[in-house]
């Protein structure tokens, strides 16, 4: 079965291109896009979906929010924070709302697919510059 993943981000040329990229992994689908956290927060009750990956900086709400939102309502799936903002104070905020996972953009197409995988099966991931940022999160 293949991991049902919606992404989520303002920018809808980032999205596509990451769609584009996701196309080649035989066991992920992107089955939907949102270009913000309302519209991902309203797809999701259409849609069932294993995996977002979710701009930390999406509009309205905010990435945090969104998350602490998503699980609330959907506790199964699981989120992966992206974001171009190496913010230790992002990641921390995102990994405490429940994100199973935060990834660098500069680090998306060698990381993202092996991330989807992880925390599909319920384990958690950093991108290899989390070390970096934060330290231990």
């Amino acid at each position: 079965m293949n991991i049902r993943v919606m992404l989520a981000d303002s920018h809808e040329q980032y999205r596509d291109a990451l769609c584009m990229a996701l196309e080649q992994e035989t066991d992920i689908s992107v089955v939907a896009q949102a270009g913000s956290d309302l519209a991902a927060l309203e797809a999701m009750t259409r849609v069932p979906v294993h995996v977002v990956c979710l701009d930390v900086r999406i509009a309205v709400l905010g990435g945090i929010e969104t998350t602490r939102l998503l699980l609330q309502r959907f506790p199964h799936v699981r989120v992966i924070g992206l974001s171009i903002h190496d913010d230790p104070e992002l990641v921390r905020g995102m990994i405490g709302a429940g994100a199973s996972a935060f990834v660098l953009k500069m680090d998306v197409g060698r990381d993202l697919p092996l991330v989807i995988r992880r925390v599909r099966y319920d384990k958690t991931y950093g991108s290899q510059s989390m070390p970096r940022i934060v330290g231990t999160v």
